[in-house]
């Protein structure tokens, strides 16, 4: 038996709301295929008026009734909304225990950071020259700042001429009220801000073997297009992305994206080398196997890893201290669960990730505890061990009886931890204020191989 089609779903979280502790664990709700307000609720008129940034964690999920692997699992827009007016994203950030204000933080921060190197800006106004630049390429983004030591960065610019050793630039994003520069840097991945994902159009058709896939734009709307910059945007914290006019970059090099024609029958993943910002296009790495007319579509993959139920470390310990630690805590004992020939099974459909302690209340007896489900049953050594997941009515695990030996006293602990074939994920919309009422719908894809 292996994995099938219908073993792969989309989960809502516990909390599908835009409140501070949205998201939450897996829920049993599926995000069903096809149907409206499936995962974000109608667009009020508020929001139309207005504008707003939304969130949802959302799950994907392997339910076989075994422990096969989905290999090289990603999620990817697979369509985005036809209205520009919205922009709908997915991003990775955290884990489950991640509440929604710490993913809109990571969501609004700044997307660039600065890099290692750089040197002095000449001129008075646009365009700048900037010098010791011989890394530099048409349409590379850097940095514009004031000061050395510890660099307030005023500018994202973006090379538009080389001639000799002098760099000129063009004023891509303008930020506040600063428009004096001294010093340029890099501009390279700032890792305290979420990489976003959504799907964008090819803008001219692409013949087999080429290398460059010109698109119709390179960043997402992550704070609505509005005229003025910093602002409060409904829905999140609009201040880290004023020098960027609410935009982060969609593409980087070095990272996998998928390209696919309009009908979805023809696809490929291919490797960025390098985003052109001043051509609208992204070179690869390796040339393209197929043709592609314009209106193809290019997504970047949110690499989600091998999804698979497993069993991880294992470890008695003397006492509970209500910690959970990956390494025992005091003195070890001689009671211990023999996994080698008794080792502890799941399946994807029930398995869950956590941290597990079996605590004794006396020589047989013991209860279960998760570290983020809490104490949730109770067992005997005498029986075999299989406590429900309710979401999926199948165990989150089975623990032989046969495993467990002779020795155990009250307070004693077997520790444990489990993976899930589960990956949680956040999906963004953004809604740009407009006075006419208008509806959206996307398409999300999670993909990989059995």
């Amino acid at each position: 038996m292996t994995i099938l089609s219908s073993d792969i779903k989309f989960f809502a979280a516990q909390y599908p709301t835009d409140d501070a502790y949205g998201g939450g664990l897996m829920s049993g709700t599926v995000v069903q295929d096809g149907v409206s307000s499936n995962l974000f609720p109608v667009s009020s008129e508020i929001d139309m008026s207005l504008g707003v940034v939304q969130l949802r964690k959302v799950y994907a999920a392997v339910l076989s009734e075994n422990n096969d692997a989905l290999v090289g699992a990603s999620v990817n827009v697979y369509t985005p909304p036809s209205d520009s007016l919205y922009e709908f994203a997915l991003f990775k950030w955290g884990d489950k225990r991640t509440t929604r204000a710490e993913a809109a933080a990571a969501l609004a921060a700044f997307p660039y950071a600065v890099g290692s190197g750089g040197g002095g800006v000449t001129g008075s106004s646009n365009p700048y020259t900037i010098s010791n630049a011989s890394s530099l390429q048409v349409g590379d983004r850097i940095l514009l700042a004031v000061g050395g030591g510890t660099p307030i960065v005023t500018a994202v610019a973006m090379v538009n001429a080389i001639s000799g050793s002098n760099f000129t630039l063009s004023i891509y994003y303008l930020g506040g009220s600063a428009s004096f520069f001294d010093t340029w840097y890099p501009a390279k991945e700032n890792p305290a801000a979420a990489k976003v994902c959504t799907a964008v159009e090819t803008s001219d058709a692409v013949s087999a073997s080429d290398t460059v896939i010109p698109l119709d734009r390179l960043e997402a709307q992550v704070i609505p297009a509005l005229p003025t910059y910093p602002l409060s945007a409904r829905g999140l914290d609009g201040s880290g992305l004023r020098f960027s006019g609410g935009l982060a970059p969609i593409f980087r090099g070095g990272e996998i994206v998928l390209i696919r024609n309009a009908a979805g029958s023809v696809s490929e993943p291919v490797a960025i080398n390098r985003v052109d910002y001043q051509n609208g296009t992204i070179e690869l790495l390796y040339p393209l196997e197929n043709a592609y007319a314009a209106g193809s579509i290019v997504t970047p993959l949110i690499d989600l890893g091998d999804m698979q139920a497993q069993v991880g470390i294992s470890f008695s310990q003397q006492t509970w201290t209500r910690t959970f630690s990956d390494t025992i805590i005091g003195n070890p004992i001689g009671a211990n669960f023999n996994v080698v020939s008794n080792p502890i099974t799941l399946i994807n459909e029930g398995a869950e990730t956590e941290r597990w302690a079996i605590v004794f209340t006396n020589a047989t007896d013991f209860k279960l505890i998760g570290e983020t489900l809490g104490q949730i049953a109770s067992g005997s050594t005498a029986t075999d061990f299989s406590p429900i997941n309710p979401i999926t009515n199948q165990p989150y695990f089975t623990i032989p009886s046969a495993g467990w030996g002779t020795g155990w006293l009250a307070g004693n602990v077997l520790r444990f931890n489990t993976t899930g074939a589960r990956a949680p994920f956040w999906a963004m919309r953004t809604t740009t204020p407009t006075p006419t009422a208008s509806t959206d719908s996307a398409l999300m894809q999670l993909r990989g191989s059995f």
